[in-house]
């Protein structure tokens, strides 16, 4: 779409080449280009966004999922394709409506319902949410990073109070280049010190009852100012 700023042909391409699952991938962009008429500016996600997609492809329809952090991405609307039942939160204190313009990205608050019934959209803090019933899985994709360590770890309990037993949580998120430390450009006022690392994520998990069953850095990300972090657990 002429004046929306996306992944350019050589992006496109070197993501699709580099992928472990290009299939998803593609699913993923085209999903965009439908209902957005846009697709991501950000090349990291070409790694995120199909990670959080493997991980949940064989969740059963009919299974409750929720986002963390939606902002405007198309994994909600391609696990409901899936049949999934799918609630996003995000706190953003801007509104994304279509049809996508020139200063589209991937941040901001969409009500996905408005595309997809079996999606349902609050746009509220998620130290504020109360959800209407536990969840088979939760993901969020690079947004804990930009959360103070006070509000991650308040997250992160909710987040094991939310969950069925056996139920998924998959986190991605930045880290700063180099290092085991969260990304602290944003969102905080903490010292990266105070902000801490993954291995804090992880202790934490441990703490409340998660099994660890992946925990991954992807470092030298190409055309990334970050290095990528990906965890999955599941309650105990």
């Amino acid at each position: 779409m002429p004046g929306v700023q996306q992944l350019s042909p050589e992006e496109l391409e070197r993501g699709l080449s580099d992928r472990d699952r290009p299939d998803l991938l593609q699913q993923l962009i085209e999903i965009s280009q439908k209902k957005f008429d846009a697709h991501t500016r950000h090349f990291s996600y070409t790694v995120n966004y199909p990670w959080a997609a493997a991980h949940l492809e064989k969740t059963a329809a009919g299974s409750r999922i929720l986002e963390i952090g939606a902002g405007a991405n198309p994994l909600p609307l391609h696990l409901a394709e899936n049949g999934m039942l799918v609630d996003t939160i995000d706190n953003a204190g801007f509104v994304r409506a279509l049809p996508a313009d020139e200063n589209w990205n991937e941040w901001g608050f969409l009500d996905y319902s408005v595309i997809d019934p079996r999606i349902s959209s609050f746009n509220i803090a998620v130290t504020e949410f109360e959800p209407a019933t536990k969840y088979d899985a939760i993901f969020s994709v690079s947004v804990i990073s930009h959360m103070p360590t006070p509000i991650r770890e308040t997250m992160l309990s909710r987040c094991r109070s939310w969950l069925q037993k056996e139920g998924k949580l998959l986190l991605a998120f930045d880290l700063i280049p180099g290092t085991d430390t969260l990304w602290d450009k944003g969102g905080s006022n903490e010292t990266s010190e105070q902000h801490g690392t993954f291995r804090a994520v992880e202790d934490q998990l441990r703490q409340l009852g998660f099994r660890i069953s992946e925990s991954r850095s992807l470092r030298n990300v190409w055309k990334s100012r970050t290095d990528l972090y990906f965890l999955a657990a599941q309650v105990s």
